[in-house]
């Protein structure tokens, strides 16, 4: 995600399980913000990194390049629901298995 980082891509994380913040932690992953639907983590930090944890309508109107998911266990649920943001040529990074979508 660095390389991603120096060509100046807005990352961001979609969802903000406990398991993800473990991934970001461990791994030092900083990220623009991180999106999740449940109201009780909207407008809190991240645990550790202190990603700022926005609601959907704040990363529809300023959308990242990728996002990282970090609720992998929702991902067709996910990509389902953001098919707008992949045909605008946005992308999810996912990082169980290192693909790109």
């Amino acid at each position: 995600m660095c390389i991603l980082r120096q060509k100046g891509k807005k990352i961001a994380g979609y969802g903000v399980p406990a398991k993800g913040n473990t991934l970001l932690n461990y791994c030092e992953i900083d990220l623009d913000y991180a999106v999740e639907d449940l109201p009780s983590k909207q407008g809190l930090l991240t645990p550790g990194r202190r990603i700022p944890v926005v609601i959907a309508e704040y990363a529809h109107q300023h959308p990242p390049d990728y996002y990282l998911m970090l609720a992998w266990n929702y991902e067709k649920t996910i990509l389902d629901k953001e098919q707008d943001f992949l045909k605008n040529g946005g992308h999810f990074i996912m990082p169980l298995d290192l693909r790109i979508i």
